[in-house]
């Protein structure tokens, strides 16, 4: 099967999964996100957004979807999918990680998915909801730096999946 041109290993594409992938650690590195406080709100946001790109990612190259689609601003973070595709590419991050960053729990009064907390953020800034990030961070930050940790992981399944596909009659 043809993949899509998004699929090309090439850092110079723009709007490449390669190129998105690569982006993560390039922002973080702009962020000086490891100059902030460690496990401090501002340090969660940050990495929140590098492991919500990654899940968007390794979903959309599982399912053979063009990048665009698959980072589609109406394209949420699916639980099952990015289980399954973590799975499939073995990455070095248990299902219960993911749940711990990608749960929804917008029923719960008291989340604790990373998830939650930064939608809680997003619609309805104030002190409770960073309160509910000060006090999961030291938990959740951990585990998105361990995900975040799995891109280069990624980029050789996709650069195998693009060599599969360019030798293929």
């Amino acid at each position: 099967m043809a993949l899509d041109r998004s699929f090309r290993p090439d850092p110079e594409l723009k709007g490449s999964y390669y190129r998105r992938l690569e982006d993560i650690p390039l922002a973080l590195a702009k962020f000086d996100v490891t100059a902030l406080p460690a496990n401090s709100p501002a340090q969660f946001v940050v990495y929140y957004f590098g492991a919500e790109k990654l899940a968007k990612a390794i979903v959309g190259i599982d399912l053979n979807q063009p990048a665009p689609g698959a980072f589609h601003q109406r394209m949420g973070v699916r639980l099952p999918e990015t289980k399954s595709s973590a799975r499939k590419m073995k990455l070095t991050i248990s299902e219960a990680e993911l749940d711990a960053l990608f749960e929804h729990q917008s029923r719960l009064p008291l989340p604790s998915s990373a998830i939650t907390i930064r939608n809680r953020l997003s619609h309805d800034f104030g002190p409770t909801q960073v309160s509910h990030i000060r006090q999961h961070a030291p938990r959740l930050v951990p585990i998105m730096v361990k995900f975040i940790g799995n891109i280069e992981l990624v980029l050789q399944h996709l650069r195998t999946l693009w060599t599969a596909s360019q030798t293929r009659p």
